[in-house]
């Protein structure tokens, strides 16, 4: 460790200089959360574990770099500024093996408003009810503490919840997928209550190359884009079950799924009608 520790500042030291100071931090951020997601082995990648024990406190806690079984995941979300353009940002969510002081780092005041840190409390309490977890979060955004970029507002709570199902669940979402929606913690199946700006959210999440967006059934349902499916959900449950299997060509049966959860005789309602129409085509083919 002692030789490549020293090659490692110095590449990230290079790094640094080339950008502006407030920058820094990010960088750092940056390479915590690849090593995060992808946890170093002392033998193998030395300079991972260095740079996790030697990150600064002030940008992660110790207790949450000492985490070594957590799950993390990386997740993208649409945020919109003040000036009502939207904008593609990325988020770290984990889910830990032990209990954390906090969800959020210090800094994390900086860039998130009061409203996007509670929406974010109440993703992961929805989560946790939702899968039966007791186990604490810890979540940071890929911005730079005190600089620009500040994201206010609840429309984040979807994405985040999702994420934090993927951690708790082991289980990944569907490529080129993105959310946007308030979460309502009250009760399960955890409502998506309405946001604002879906169209233009729509706008940027097509010129991103994402090919799917859940958001909320209550306001613009009916929103169309080319390139790109947009899926209205109502609730939790049935965001993830989207967030988990979607593919082009299965909207049909992911809707059938969701809606047989509390009505079962849809599957055999459904099953008798491809029957019907099969037997009539090939009647009709003999004619």
């Amino acid at each position: 460790m002692a030789s490549i520790a020293p090659q490692f500042e110095q590449l990230l030291n290079h790094l640094k200089a080339r950008v502006p100071e407030y920058v820094h931090p990010l960088l750092d951020l940056s390479a915590a959360a690849h090593f995060l997601l992808n946890p170093p082995d002392p033998n193998d990648n030395p300079a991972g574990r260095w740079f996790l024990e030697a990150l600064s406190a002030n940008l992660l806690p110790d207790a949450i770099r000492d985490d070594r079984s957590a799950a993390w995941r990386l997740t993208t979300v649409i945020v919109v500024d003040a000036d009502r353009r939207a904008r593609i940002t990325t988020f770290m969510v984990g889910a830990l093996t032990h209990s954390a002081p906090a969800i959020f780092p210090e800094w994390a005041a900086s860039v998130l408003d009061d409203a996007t840190r509670s929406a974010i409390r109440d993703a992961f309490q929805a989560a946790s009810s939702l899968t039966d977890s007791d186990r604490s979060f810890f979540c940071f955004p890929l911005l730079p503490p005190n600089g620009p970029g500040r994201i206010e507002r609840r429309s984040i709570g979807l994405p985040i919840a999702l994420t934090a199902l993927s951690a708790l669940t082991g289980k990944p979402m569907a490529d080129s997928m993105i959310a946007t929606g308030d979460i309502d913690p009250a009760n399960s199946p955890f409502s998506v209550r309405p946001v604002a700006d879906i169209p233009a959210k729509a706008d940027v999440a097509c010129r991103s190359g994402f090919r799917l967006l859940l958001i909320p059934a209550k306001g613009e349902s009916a929103l169309q884009r080319d390139g790109i499916s947009i899926k209205p959900v109502n609730d939790l449950e049935q965001a993830w079950l989207w967030a988990r299997f979607y593919a082009p060509g299965w909207e049909i049966e992911l809707d059938l799924l969701y809606h047989t959860q509390n009505e079962p005789g849809l599957l055999v309602d459904r099953s008798r009608m491809r029957h019907t129409v099969k037997s009539f085509g090939s009647r009709r083919s003999c004619w």
